[in-house]
């Protein structure tokens, strides 16, 4: 910059002064608090909410190979511990139950990480004020409420 530019440094304008230079008051849109509440929301609820859901689904997958209840026997350590053996029974019984729901159980969790993954999605496109992030973002809350509903 030469001595007889009055205009000040601005790092996010091209070096050449060949194109039109945006005037000083030209300013983006400003983002309402509104709505950087609700995408601070979206993202830390996408957040937790596909953590939860994955770490769900992996022990619905594979919970019996890590040590799940109902391998062939007490463990060892419970044989003289009449509340122990007890609680190891009615778990054993709860895994018997569930057993015939285990579809529906991994559909649900496959849905969470969906509805978690647009959370985040829509939440962190919207910061940056994208209109395809809103539109994602006003979907994923109205497929998360319904989902909550159901």
């Amino acid at each position: 910059m030469s001595s007889s530019d009055s205009t000040p440094f601005n790092p996010y304008v091209s070096p050449s002064a060949d194109g039109p230079v945006l005037a000083e008051s030209a300013e983006p849109p400003a983002k309402p608090l509104w709505l950087t509440i609700a995408c601070v929301i979206a993202v830390v609820f996408g957040a937790l909410g596909l953590l939860a859901s994955i770490s769900a689904l992996v022990m619905i997958s594979f919970g019996q190979a890590m040590g799940g209840g109902g391998g062939g026997g007490p463990p060892p350590s419970i044989a003289g511990n009449p509340e122990l053996k007890a609680h190891w029974e009615m778990q054993v019984a709860i895994e018997l139950a569930e057993r015939p729901y285990y579809w529906v159980k991994v559909a649900q969790m496959i849905a969470q990480v969906g509805i978690g993954g647009a959370l985040l999605y829509g939440g962190v496109l919207s910061l940056g004020m994208s209109q395809h992030g809103r539109h994602a973002l006003i979907w994923a809350y109205r497929v998360a409420a319904i989902y909550l509903i159901i």
